[in-house]
């Protein structure tokens, strides 16, 4: 678990590159034959294709150099605000055209 946290922090200061180089050294490192191989193998394959796929929504380290928040705890509220309160008040029935029209011109503002 320590090791993933490592990562962790690292995808986050140095971006997706170094941690995929790592995960791929990793993987060249467990034996394709041997108990619980295929089983560590598959782990991090897995993980190696999820954030190769998702690379360009990474730039972590660039958006940390512009000062800019990585955390989704902001649009989530935004979200539950914007969304939630307005649109599920009391006798509120909204069609999912208008709704989106009104959502839209929400963000907007």
């Amino acid at each position: 678990m320590a090791y993933f946290e490592r990562l962790k922090r690292w995808l986050r200061s140095e971006g997706p590159e170094p941690v995929l180089s790592c995960l791929r050294a990793q993987l060249g490192r467990v034996p394709k034959k041997g108990p619980g191989n295929k089983g560590r193998r598959t782990r991090l394959s897995d993980a190696i294709r999820y954030i190769s796929k998702r690379v360009e929504l990474m730039p972590y380290r660039q958006q940390r150099e512009e000062g800019l928040e990585i955390a989704s705890g902001a649009v989530e509220s935004a979200m539950r605000q914007v969304v939630a309160i307005r649109f599920h008040g009391p006798g509120m029935r909204w069609g999912g055209y208008r709704a989106q029209s009104l959502l839209t011109l929400l963000c907007l503002r």
